[in-house]
């Protein structure tokens, strides 16, 4: 087996299974049980490619990252290195923003230490994606702008206005 070989083979889902009918009886006694482990490890890059696609979505879109999430998954998911579920995706993505969200690390006065250069970049892009200067960004303006618009045409229609 080739190097590239086992690479690909290490970014596929393990999954173990020992599975046997529960009615069955062991030799010694007990009942067999049904065990099925799953594992995802993200990896360095792919948590780059989950961040750098969410400024990548927003820049070609033109539209705030959150507004349509299929499209967002469909985007970004031909760029990580396994198939992911839009469950794992955005838990990932929530996991992420928790981590490095510049206000969820209470580092208000004093500027933050990284163990590593992967930290230091995701902190980066997550600060371009959640911290202050995204606060009066021109694209959340206009998404929200627009929900309240269709919010309060539904409820003109909801009343008979219209």
């Amino acid at each position: 087996m080739s190097d590239s070989d086992r690479h690909v083979n290490n970014l596929k889902r393990d999954v173990s299974t020992d599975v046997k009918s529960s009615s069955e009886e062991k030799s010694g006694g007990g009942e067999e049980t049904k065990r099925i482990t799953m594992k995802h490890v993200w990896s360095d890059e792919d948590e780059i490619a989950l961040l750098q696609g969410l400024m990548d979505y927003e820049t070609v879109n033109k539209e705030v990252y959150f507004a349509d999430p299929d499209a967002l998954l469909h985007m970004v998911k031909r760029t990580l290195s396994f198939d992911v579920t839009k469950c794992e995706f955005f838990g990932k993505l929530l996991k992420l923003r928790r981590t490095y969200h510049p206000k969820g690390r209470r580092m208000v006065t004093e500027e933050p230490t990284f163990a590593g250069p992967h930290d230091r970049k995701c902190y980066d892009m997550a600060n371009t994606l959640w911290g202050p200067k995204r606060l009066h960004n021109e694209l959340d303006i206009a998404h929200f702008a627009r929900r309240r618009r269709q919010e309060i045409q539904e409820s003109q229609e909801s009343r008979g206005m219209f």
